[in-house]
């Protein structure tokens, strides 16, 4: 069945699509629609009805929030949008802004979406100048991805489906596994999830097949292979900075290290059995 998520990716392809959109600001939709809306946000205060390509949205305030609701033509809600302060983020998202590039940049906007039967993600706009970024974090705080040049559009997420093939690929191999984020690039499509608490990235080729996976992995944690061929090596003594583990169609799984001596660094692979790989 397919599953509906958050699309980031299609967003500046398909924005000209708003201005054929119905913005009347009498617009009402279905009485189901209505009805629906009511009971899963009673209290609902200064509601405003628009439609956005095929979907139907509310804007209104429940208990002083800002929020948004999506839903479908048939009635069902896909994804809630609420305004939050920079204070309500999870610590560990304020902390990564605050150690990353864009620690002096100006908190234009946050956000928590929630979406049907998916995990919930906190959007941070920044902006510096004529720059701006979107930063998203998952519901514990940790960074999914930097969106750099982000519109500023209230219409920036956008509900979209994963492909049957996909999403039975993710049932069979990860299936208590909740997916973050989902976006088609030129040349395939890459999916985001929360495995057990690891987030993981898995990508898939223009025929929807997988092509890999990878994530980070504690350097501590390193298969005994590796570690001894590390030892072994000429970076016996440089440190390990940052480990990804990768599984790729049609190759043994593989580390990739990044080492560290003094102000140099080295990328080296290691596959699972201490081999170690060109260097590159």
């Amino acid at each position: 069945m397919k599953k509906t998520i958050l699309s980031l990716a299609f967003l500046l392809g398909l924005s000209y699509a708003w201005a054929a959109c119905d913005d009347d600001d009498h617009y009402t939709p279905a009485g189901e629609i209505i009805a629906t809306f009511n009971s899963q946000f009673p209290g609902a205060k200064q509601v405003e009805w628009e439609k956005k390509n095929v979907y139907q949205v509310a804007d209104f305030v429940q208990d002083g929030v800002e929020k948004e609701a999506w839903f479908d033509s048939a009635g069902n809600l896909l994804l809630t949008e609420e305004d939050l302060t920079y204070a309500q983020l999870p610590v560990s998202a304020k902390e990564w802004i605050g150690a990353s590039e864009y620690a002096s940049w100006k908190i234009e906007d946050v956000d928590k979406v929630i979406r049907n039967g998916q995990a919930t993600v906190y959007v941070v706009e920044l902006e510096s100048g004529k720059s701006e970024v979107d930063v998203y974090f998952s519901e514990t705080g940790e960074w999914i991805k930097t969106q750099q040049d982000a519109s500023d559009s209230n219409d920036k997420y956008l509900p979209t489906t994963i492909p049957d093939a996909i999403q039975s690929y993710l049932t069979e191999n990860y299936p208590q596994a909740v997916i973050l984020d989902f976006e088609r690039e030129k040349v395939g499509y890459e999916l985001d999830i929360l495995d057990a608490g690891v987030k993981k990235e898995l990508v898939f080729d223009m025929q929807m097949q997988w092509v890999s996976t990878h994530y980070d992995v504690s350097p501590l944690s390193l298969p005994q292979a590796v570690k001894d061929a590390l030892a072994q090596s000429q970076w016996a003594n440089w440190r390990v900075d940052d480990a990804e583990f990768w599984q790729e169609k049609g190759k043994k799984d593989y580390y990739e290290l990044e080492l560290e001596q003094g102000s140099v660094d080295r990328d080296v692979w290691i596959d699972i059995d201490g081999t170690i790989l060109n260097p590159i």
